[in-house]
This record gives structure tokens, C-alpha cells and sequence, in this order.
């Protein structure tokens, strides 16, 4: 087929994109800001399209007014969502289908790895470049596809797994949703969409009561309880973390992760579980998780200067950002931590600012640049700076510094050896860890 791509330069978008041309069509694409896939358009106009295109995939955020849409439609070609693109592609191979507010992408880079170890050939289409793969996306010759599957916009449903994981259900995307509830019964339609195993944390109140529905389609996986798979002995020595697993009541092993945090050995459980079910072998996941270096932007070192080291995360949520200020805390305990936070989303700093506000503790300082908005709404009720406030409430040194230059500058000149500076945000905050390695 002939496939245009509307917002290519997106980690999803990209990823499918390469996996479509790889398999054989040809691709085109645009975006609004110059990206890495080749032949790439800068841009939307309707002479994007060519002028005998079969079909035009569309990220979550382009709308019913783009003009290329709008062209596409004139011409009458077909025009579906991302998601659709890539519920067709899971219908194509045994998919295993990584779901959760939290953890998806590093789960994901986990089985993609693993399996990748283990020889399986896997496709994969992940929210993060895996470092040892050093891609987010490739086609394999393998049956398994590994896919992260979104709950914002509902966008798993268009999935159809053979395996599936829920890492945890917690409020998010209140921007999309009413409540918590109507997360849940999302979740329970994915679910259901799932032809094999459904593995999921039983730490979370959630996802533990939604396995409990599915009778005898549900694995459970915990750190803290009784499980079908259950991390014991939990250590960590020279920043690594280790544990005993029992798998259904039954010692399996001891596994040493190269990853930071206990949130991770909650990730590494399911990792183990799912690709048991594809057949890997227990040797072979012993070892290949002890090397696995993670994805980009999940608690990534970016390098030092001058002694400070600069590490960078995605976490954008209240637990997200907890469990990797822990993580970070557990890891270089001698060093003082400060976090340079970019909260993601007016909505979501406003709805959670209480939260926020508490998921700091184990920082020494925090800095915040303004909020950033990747869908804007016009809400405009809420800064950092009030975040800042909220969590000088709390006891903790924060900062509000409205621009990246001002965080820039004030790092470069407060910052000390002893320091470990860990920029932190879904939006692009990575950049003022770059700038302040390479002024």
C-alpha cells in the first residue's frame, strides 16, 4: 500500500511508519517540526499528499480540520486513527499488549529485550527508543509483536492482544475522562479484548479487583502480596536491585536488574511473566535483565560536568514522580538530589496540585520552568509558580524559574559536585539537562 502519515515525527507515529515501510509499503509523511523519518515533509499542506495514496494514518492530535485531512477526504482515501493502524498490525501477529498509567514504556522496552535476547525476532512499537535495540520500533521475523497500548483516547481498543499486562489504573487523563470509573471500565473493555492471559499488579487496588473478574484468564504479579508471580527478598547493593521470585507459589530464580527502583521490579514481574508465555526460557531472562539498560527518557544518564551528574525522566504523574525521586534517592544516596520538574498539562498540574505537592520528599530541591501544554485548552488557572508554592507548603525548598534559560543559568551557577540533577517531565524538558552538559 501507499501510506501517508500525519504527524510522523511522533514516537508512535514513527514507529509504525517504519515498520509499514520495512514490511513493504510505501510511506510518506508529515509534521509540524522537522523529525528523523526520512522524507519527511515540514509542514501540513494538502500537496503533501501524493497523488495516489491508499491510505492516511493520523496521530491522536491531528483534528477533523487539518487541511491534509481535509484533502484526503475530498479525494475520498481512507483516513483512520493511529491506533486503528495499529490494531490492524496486532491482528497480524501473537501481540503482547502493555497497558497501565504508569510503566508502560519501560515494560514494554523490557519484553521487547527480552525476547529480542531470547532470540524470538520480536516486532515491537514502543514510546521510547530502547537503548539496546536503539530504536522505539522494528519489525521482526518472529510471530510476536510487543506493543504499548494507550488508554488516552481509548486508544487501546482499537487493539486485538494475545497477551496482555495492566501495570496499574489510576486517575489520569481527566482531560478525556469523567472519573476514575470510567477509567476502570476502560480498562475492563481492553481487557476483554484480550484473547489469552490477562497479567496484572495486584499492588494496585485497581487492577487487582479487575483481575478478579476474569476468573481463570487472570495472572497476578506483586512485590508486596501473595501472587501468581512474587518478587521476595527484595535488595538493593551498589545501586542494583535484586530479588527472589516465586512463580505460582514456587522458587524461580534470583534476578538482578539493571534498572533503578522497586518500581521497576514491579515492571521486571510482569516483563518475566509475559514472556514465560512466549516461551522464553529462565536462564536466558535472568540474564538479559540484569543487562537491559532501559529506554530513552526513563531515569536516563545523560553525563556529568564537573562532577554533577544529570539524569533525565518522563515521570509526569504524582506516582510517577514519587517512585523515581525514591529510586533516585535509593541509588546515589550520598548525593544531593535536585529535581528540575516540568509539569505536563494545565489539567493535570490543577487536578493533582495537592498530590504534586506531596511527591517531592525525597528531593532536596525543586525547580520548576512553566507548565508545559502539549494540548492546549486555554486554561489558564494554574502556573508552576503556585506548585511551587504548594510545595514549599510541604516543607521543601522550591523554586520557580519561568523560562529554561533562567534554570539553565541558575544551575551553572549553584550546582555542585556532590549534586545529581534529574530533569523530569513529558513535555521537553530534557533539554535544559543538555544545555547545562554542554554550555
Amino acid at each position: 500500500m501507499k501510506i501517508h502519515f500525519i504527524g510522523i515525527g511522533g514516537i508512535g507515529m514513527s514507529g509504525i511508519a517504519k515498520i509499514s515501510a520495512v514490511r513493504g509499503d510505501v510511506v510518506s509523511g508529515s509534521d509540524q517540526s522537522p523529525c528523523e523519518f526520512p522524507g519527511a515533509v515540514v509542514g501540513h499542506g494538502a500537496a503533501n499528499l501524493p497523488p495516489d495514496v491508499d491510505l492516511v494514518v493520523r496521530s491522536a492530535a491531528i483534528k477533523d480540520d487539518n487541511v491534509e485531512v481535509i484533502e484526503a477526504r475530498k479525494r475520498k482515501i481512507p483516513v483512520i486513527k493511529y491506533a486503528e493502524m495499529l490494531g490492524r498490525l496486532t491482528q497480524e501477529k501473537s501481540t503482547i499488549a502493555i497497558s497501565g498509567c504508569h510503566g508502560k514504556t519501560t515494560t514494554t522496552s523490557m519484553i521487547s529485550y527480552l525476547l529480542w535476547r531470547a532470540g524470538f525476532e520480536p516486532s515491537y512499537v514502543c514510546g521510547g527508543v530502547i537503548s539496546q535495540l536503539g530504536s522505539n520500533a522494528a519489525p521482526g521475523a518472529g510471530k510476536h509483536l510487543v506493543v504499548e497500548a494507550c488508554e488516552y483516547d481509548r486508544s487501546f481498543l482499537s487493539l486485538s492482544p494475545s497477551c496482555a499486562i495492566i501495570t496499574n489504573i489510576e486517575e489520569d487523563h481527566l482531560d478525556y475522562y469523567k472519573d476514575i470509573d470510567e477509567i476502570v471500565g476502560a480498562f475492563r473493555a481492553f481487557a476483554g479484548r484480550c484473547s489469552g492471559p490477562v497479567i496484572g499488579s495486584l499492588d494496585n487496588a485497581r487492577s487487582g479487583s479487575l483481575l478478579s473478574e476474569l476468573k481463570g484468564k487472570g495472572e497476578s504479579f506483586s512485590i508486596e502480596k501473595d501472587a501468581d508471580w512474587r518478587a521476595r527478598n527484595i535488595e538493593v547493593s551498589g545501586g542494583r536491585w535484586s530479588f527472589d521470585l516465586l512463580r505460582y507459589g514456587r522458587p524461580y530464580g534470583r534476578y538482578t536488574l539493571g534498572v533503578a527502583g522497586a518500581h521497576n521490579v514491579s515492571n521486571a514481574l510482569a516483563a518475566i511473566a509475559a514472556c514465560t508465555w512466549a516461551g522464553a526460557g529462565q536462564d536466558v531472562l535472568q540474564a538479559a535483565l540484569t543487562d537491559f539498560g532501559g529506554a530513552a527518557r526513563r531515569f536516563q544518564k545523560l553525563g556529568e560536568r564537573q562532577g554533577t551528574l544529570v539524569i533525565d525522566d518522563y515521570g509526569h504523574h504524582p506516582t510517577e514522580v514519587q517512585a523515581t525521586l525514591k529510586a533516585a534517592r535509593e541509588r546515589y544516596p550520598d548525593r544531593k538530589i535536585w529535581c528540575v520538574f516540568q509539569p505536563h498539562q494545565t489539567s493535570r498540574t490543577r487536578i493533582f496540585m495537592n498530590d504534586f505537592a506531596r511527591s517531592f520528599s525525597d528531593a532536596s530541591v525543586v525547580l520548576l520552568p512553566e507548565i508545559y501544554e502539549a494540548r492546549p485548552s486555554g486554561e489558564k488557572k494554574v502556573s508552576s509558580s503556585d506548585l511551587a508554592r504548594a510545595i514549599s507548603g510541604q516543607g521543601k525548598a522550591a523554586l520557580f524559574l519561568p523560562t529554561f534559560d533562567d534554570v539553565v543559568a541558575f544551575l551553572k551557577e549553584k550546582a555542585t559536585p556532590d549534586c545529581l540533577i534529574l530533569t523530569m517531565g513529558a513535555g521537553n524538558v530534557d533539554q535544559i539537562a543538555r544545555r547545562f552538559l554542554a554550555e
